[in-house]
């Protein structure tokens, strides 16, 4: 039998010699990918679904699980226009049945966790030559543990940056975020981060008057971040603190919502991308620098918006959550795979440049909703609403507990009593009886262990 550390310690050796091969493989297929983005959304779709066809006859060829699951199925006419009849898979289907998904027969979770346990130490290595293995938890605390194949994160990645412009000349590029290669985002930088364009990589668990000072000193052309971290630096600039002046801003891991995009364009004026999409997937959209919303990385996924009961859902509404069939990872095949971030796919047609249909900013997740004993459910957006209205917060975590919610701030003036008084009157009006609210003024909000995310709604544990 296969010893898990053995072939572990194995793929430890020579990294940076080793990772030359994706650096030297997607400088080749750049062109290329930046070409792709003006292609005509039937080409784009052509190229998805051999894709699809070919990840699902290798998960049923290779995966016991998928085996199963997919037997029904005929690779010859599958089409990612309606996949209705694979059954959606979860996250605690990805755990469960690991070692039965994964289609390289050396792989196991048992090997998996021990790379894992070798990349908490800082330092970035394949699996077995040839695998990235990275985990998730990030702001709702539920793991997954995902491994890519060379070709398939060479895609994901050179895909994805084909939608974010790399700024050219000497200018700096500054990342605020997970710095350990367990992570998906730090795993790439790692892997395919070149000297001529170095990345300076930050810790949002930083003091803000310490990042603020590294910033200034660096000046960034490019500054990305979690939009929270960012919101928290647009305050700092207008307030005369931060004198970097990026010219682009790249937002990804927390939704971007509607105050926070306000706040870095009056701050900064500069053109932001946001980015969405996991780790298990990889990109599944980005916002093109020109119109309002992100377009969909449409050769990479195919992408499923549905309601709360798995029934697709149209343009123009908000789906409840979405099943995504990520078609360029062989090795771990994730098919009409469920995340619960609120999409709405947007009713226009798109007027370029690019050609991917396009969707709305994210603005939150169906797990962010929350449920109160006697069928009372409330909606992130009802304190939002509220919060984002108090001239005096700078920065916000709203917490359930048992009878209502405790919410947590960072405010540069006093917090009236009428605040707490409009969020009570709101809660019994939606039929939570005797609400209680308390808000609270600290100096700091506490942030992911690992990932700096921060969570803005906390649901009670089950």
């Amino acid at each position: 039998m296969s010893d898990p550390r053995r072939d572990v310690e194995a793929g430890r050796d020579d990294y940076e010699l080793k990772r030359q091969r994706h650096v030297q493989a997607f400088q080749a297929r750049m062109p290329s990918e930046v070409e792709k983005l003006t292609w005509p959304l039937s080409r784009l779709w052509a190229l998805r679904d051999e894709r699809l066809r070919a990840l699902v006859h290798h998960a049923k060829v290779h995966s016991p699980w998928h085996a199963e699951r997919l037997a029904h199925v005929d690779t010859e006419t599958l089409s990612g226009g309606d996949l209705t009849s694979v059954p959606p898979m979860t996250k605690a289907d990805l755990m469960t049945h690991w070692d039965d998904i994964v289609t390289d027969r050396r792989l196991s979770l048992e090997m998996a966790f021990s790379h894992l346990d070798f990349l908490e130490g800082g330092e970035p290595a394949y699996l077995l030559d040839e695998y990235h293995v990275m985990a998730t938890g990030g702001s709702t605390g539920h793991r997954a543990v995902m491994v890519w194949d060379f070709a398939g994160w060479l895609a994901a990645n050179v895909g994805g940056n084909a939608r974010v412009p790399i700024l050219a000349g000497s200018l700096a590029t500054a990342r605020i975020g997970a710095a350990s290669p367990v992570h998906g985002s730090a795993a790439a930088i790692y892997c395919f981060s070149q000297a001529q364009n170095p990345i300076h990589l930050f810790s949002p668990h930083e003091p803000l008057p310490s990042l603020v000072s590294a910033l200034n000193d660096l000046d960034p052309g490019m500054l990305g971040s979690y939009p929270s971290t960012l919101h928290a630096l647009a305050v700092e600039k207008l307030a005369g603190r931060l004198h970097a002046r990026p010219i682009q801003i790249m937002t990804a891991g927390e939704p971007l919502l509607p105050e926070s995009e306000a706040l870095l364009q009056t701050a900064f004026g500069a053109t932001i991308c946001d980015i969405w999409g996991a780790t298990e997937v990889g990109t599944l959209a980005a916002s093109d620098g020109v119109n309002p919303g992100l377009v969909i990385a449409e050769d990479l996924s195919v992408i499923e918006p549905v309601d709360a009961e798995g029934r697709p859902v149209l343009p123009g509404d908000r789906a409840d959550r979405v099943f995504v069939t990520n078609v360029v990872n062989s090795v771990l095949p994730i098919i009409r795979y469920e995340i619960t971030d609120e999409v709405m796919f947007l009713e226009e047609p798109n007027p370029g440049p690019w050609t991917g249909r396009r969707i709305g900013h994210i603005q939150g997740r169906l797990d962010d909703s929350f449920c109160y004993q006697g069928g009372v459910v409330v909606h992130p957006q009802v304190f939002r609403s509220v919060l984002t209205e108090a001239r005096a917060i700078i920065e916000y975590q709203v917490r359930q507990s048992c009878s209502g919610v405790d919410i947590v701030v960072r405010a540069d003036s006093a917090i009236g009593p009428d605040l707490t008084q409009r969020i009570e009157k709101i809660l019994d009006g939606l039929g939570l009886r005797h609400p209680a609210v308390n808000i609270m003024v600290v100096d700091r909000i506490d942030r992911h262990g690992q990932t700096g995310k921060l969570r803005r709604f906390v649901p009670l544990a089950s």
